[in-house]
């Protein structure tokens, strides 16, 4: 590993780094939502070299909202939404609480990256009450991805409620 000075700071990241290099991406410079702590890997065998050393998630919360559906995949305009800064691979956490009206019919809410379902990445409840759930899953995105939701109950004549939902988003590794 190459010796190098002080670690960067910014909006993006250094167009020439060495190995070890250490850079601290942020959305903001003067009022950060996030800020994550990368180390330039040269050797690793990934395209994606910037790899996360330390940082806060970058988290989004909507706990106000009760919005319902009775059809299927309605888009979540109430759930929070997150744009990626840079592709690569992302840890992606989200919950929601789920109110159903019967026992007959499921709600379901699925991550969506870029308009489109994430296989494997869906909160599901059944029968009636309600539930809380979440889900932790390791998706690789591009640059300018919006991870967003949709929603929808399983029976048309039932309808469902979707509440309390939230997203974390954490970077693994950056190109």
């Amino acid at each position: 590993m190459s010796v190098i000075g002080p670690a960067s700071f910014g909006t993006s990241f250094p167009v020439s780094p060495l190995d070890g290099h250490v850079h601290v991406l942020t959305d903001s410079t003067t009022a950060s939502t996030w800020q994550w702590t990368f180390r330039w890997n040269n050797s690793s065998t990934n395209a994606d070299k910037w790899e996360l050393v330390g940082g806060s998630n970058a988290s989004r919360y909507e706990i106000t909202t009760f919005s319902t559906s009775s059809a299927t995949d309605v888009t979540d305009a109430n759930a929070p939404t997150f744009t990626i800064p840079r592709g690569g691979v992302y840890q992606l956490e989200f919950g929601v609480g789920i109110s159903n009206g019967s026992s007959g019919s499921t709600g379901t809410m699925t991550l969506r990256k870029a308009g489109v379902n994430v296989t494997g990445a869906t909160v599901a409840g059944n029968g009636q009450g309600f539930m809380q759930g979440s889900r932790l899953i390791d998706v690789t995105c591009a640059t300018n991805d919006v991870i967003s939701f949709v929603f929808k109950s399983s029976n048309a004549s039932f309808s469902q409620g979707f509440s309390l939902r939230w997203l974390r988003v954490r970077p693994i590794r950056v190109s």
